[in-house]
């Protein structure tokens, strides 16, 4: 059990830090993750369209909306190219603007990893003030 404890998430070994056994670790993980039950996926993909940048950096934003993402996909649910887009720039403040718009004025379809770079390079400028 020490094993497993070890190598779980802070988050994740809250919700077995109760069990007596190795086995009963499992089947808890088990029961919690293998099924996609309707409820984490709703779950899920709100905590996916509320959140925001806020005091965050963008590479903690960032990281963080992917972190959902995968859970989502762990469960069989897969995001939509353009709804991650979605939820990227729409969880930006104010100061985004610009850039939000740009991406959104872009006639052809942008590539998560030119929005990633765009908004990383943005924050750098803003920071250095260049």
């Amino acid at each position: 059990m020490s094993l497993l404890f070890s190598s779980l998430s802070p988050e994740i070994l809250s919700q077995v830090v109760c069990c007596s056994t190795s086995h009963e670790v499992w089947e808890t993980l088990r029961n919690r993750y293998e099924s996609p039950s309707t409820t984490r996926v709703i779950n899920l993909r709100t905590q996916m369209q509320q959140l925001k940048k806020e005091g965050r950096t963008m590479q903690v934003y960032l990281n963080t909306l992917k972190s959902l993402a995968n859970q989502l996909a762990a469960v069989g649910e897969t995001v939509r190219h353009q709804d991650y887009i979605w939820y990227m720039l729409e969880g930006l403040p104010a100061e985004y603007d610009a850039v939000v718009t740009a991406i959104y004025s872009r006639p052809d379809q942008v590539s998560l990893d030119e929005v990633h770079n765009l908004l990383l390079s943005f924050e750098i400028i803003t920071i250095s003030g260049c």
